[in-house]
């Protein structure tokens, strides 16, 4: 056993002991911050870059502290652990793109992570001469339709942001909305973006329409619309970057609102313009309402009122309310709403009116009153009404009764002899061979009258029950009341069934053009004129059936 002197174990402990020092991770109590260069222009980007020799997180530093004075670009971070020679290391870097806002000495912070600190960095930064104006850059140009409403009245606000620039070299582009104190203000449009050339040069715009509404009197300052966002620009002799910002300086409008009138009388339709028109219809065939219109019982007519405004939204829209007669009934649909390119607002109200008595039947005109704010006076529009002469349902034809043959007379003779039996066996032979040639003759010149009018039957009423059936399964009630009655025409029904098709055609127009959302049945309706077709089809064939050959 070799013995080893107590100095030399000594030594050979504490160079053991600096081997497992050097082992260890390296770590080093510095946090530093550097720039790319610390004379700069205004906007000019320059780099920032921090370097700890920990293992921290991305959030580990907090660079809003900078936006004060600089432009902040997106923070990039990276992390790494190297062993080198058994040497183990950690790395944690922050860059970040930062551009000076203001001239003159601009100090960038110092950055604290845990006990470590950076230390402040000065900037001097000069004046830019070759920065290009705002106007240069974008501009917003607007236009205000009107300047003077009343209450419920309403405007058009149109707004273009004209960007002049490369739109892909925009950064954190913020735009904001027009805004106006005491008054509603509501998009009219969706934004839309596209490409456009202005005094030559390619521009981007986008453009939005914007519909303010007055609600009380008063003087009110309308804003247009602001862009804030920055640009990379690039100096083609330096090779410098710029990050310029633009801020659009926002114009103001004034808006006046003027008093209600105290006098008016009615619903409130404040607008400059206001369209009252209507139309009449028998099916497809439009009527004159300057001349009485005669039609039947249970015949229906439709009548569409169009209401037309500016400056007005549906909402405002007054309800419809026509007082007709008891001998009229009414089934009047929802108002359909739609707004035209030039920003008005259409009412569109379909009332159809069915006859119930025979008579002359006054149908009543309709008028509106609204404030015309062009001439500041009240005002009323109206559509006429209009005369019905309605008779009594046609009835099934009757049919005229077949004439009897009339009974020949018989003269009796009186002491003839034999000679009148025989004059009458030869009388009563010629009488009956006449009568079967006449018979015979008879059966074909009906058949051939019987063929002609069936074929001329089966062919009209085809037509009559196609569009028929075409109108229940397009569920089109409008089209069904003049199919229905050319196929009436056509066959022969009862009073009973008469009065069953009445009530099917009632209930579904109880349906159609009620309150309820429930969807109308047409099934019932067809189940029985499909029934009742295929029975006068049975009654044809047996009234054109032939006799049996003699």
């Amino acid at each position: 056993m070799v013995k080893i002197h107590a100095p030399f174990q000594s030594v050979l402990f504490w160079l053991t002991l600096l081997v497992s020092l050097l082992a260890l991770p390296a770590h080093s109590a510095d946090l530093v911050a550097s720039v790319s260069k610390n004379k700069v222009v205004k906007n000019e980007v320059f780099q920032l870059r921090i370097v700890s020799h920990d293992k921290v997180s991305a959030d580990a530093l907090d660079f809003s502290q900078l936006e004060p004075d600089f432009f902040v670009g997106q923070p990039s971070f990276a992390s790494s652990t190297n062993i080198i020679n058994g040497n183990y290391s950690q790395r944690s870097e922050w860059t970040v793109a930062l551009a000076a806002q203001k001239v003159g000495i601009v100090t960038i912070p110092s950055f604290q992570l845990g006990s470590h600190q950076t230390s402040p960095i000065a900037i001097q930064v000069t004046e830019d001469q070759d920065q290009p104006a705002q106007e240069e850059l974008a501009e917003v140009r607007s236009r205000l339709e009107r300047t003077e409403l009343y209450p419920g009245e309403s405007t058009l606000f149109h707004a273009q942001l004209i960007i002049k620039e490369d739109i892909r070299r925009l950064r954190d582009p913020k735009i904001t909305p027009p805004k106006v104190e005491g008054m509603s203000l509501k998009s009219a449009s969706e934004p839309k973006q596209y490409p456009s050339v202005l005094n030559g040069v390619e521009v981007t715009i986008v453009e939005q329409s914007f519909r303010i509404t007055a609600e009380q009197a008063g003087q009110f300052t309308l804003s247009e619309p602001v862009l804030k966002a920055g640009v990379l620009h690039g100096n083609q002799y330096s090779g410098n970057t710029r990050l310029i910002p633009i801020l659009t300086k926002a114009k103001n409008y004034s808006i006046q609102v003027l008093e209600k009138p105290k006098h008016y009388q009615g619903t409130w339709l404040p607008t400059a313009k206001l369209s009252l028109t209507q139309e009449w219809q028998d099916g497809q065939q439009k009527l004159d309402s300057t001349t009485a219109y005669s039609t039947q019982v249970g015949h229906a007519i439709t009548r569409e009122i169009r209401l037309q405004v500016s400056g007005l939204t549906q909402q405002q829209l007054p309800n419809i309310h026509i007082p007709y007669p008891e001998s009229i009934s009414v089934y009047a649909e929802k108002p359909q709403f739609s707004t035209l390119d030039n920003g008005d607002t259409v009412m569109t109200f379909k009332q159809v009116l069915i006859p119930r008595q025979a008579g002359d039947i006054h149908l009543p005109e309709f008028s509106l009153n609204w404030w015309n704010t062009q001439t500041q006076a009240e005002q009323t529009s109206q559509v006429a009404g209009m005369t019905l002469q309605v008779k009594p349902s046609e009835e099934t034809p009757v049919l005229p009764t077949p004439s009897q043959p009339s009974t020949p007379e018989i003269q009796q003779v009186v002491n003839a002899g034999y000679w009148p039996y025989i004059t009458l066996l030869f009388a009563l032979l010629w009488l009956s061979t006449a009568f079967l040639a006449w018979m015979l003759w008879r059966h074909k010149h009906t058949d051939s009258q019987v063929n002609h009018k069936t074929k001329a039957a089966s062919n009209a009423p085809s037509c009559a029950y196609q569009a028929v059936l075409q109108a229940i399964e397009q569920q089109d009630l409008l089209a069904l009341s003049p199919a229905l009655r050319t196929w009436q025409k056509e066959v022969m029904l009862n009073q009973e069934e008469e009065q069953t098709l009445t009530a099917l055609v009632h209930t579904l127009q109880q349906a159609c053009f009620s309150e309820r959302t429930e969807q109308p049945d047409f099934n019932p309706l067809k189940n029985w004129f499909v029934a009742k077709q295929k029975q006068q089809g049975k009654m044809q064939r047996s009234r054109s059936s032939t006799l049996p050959p003699l």
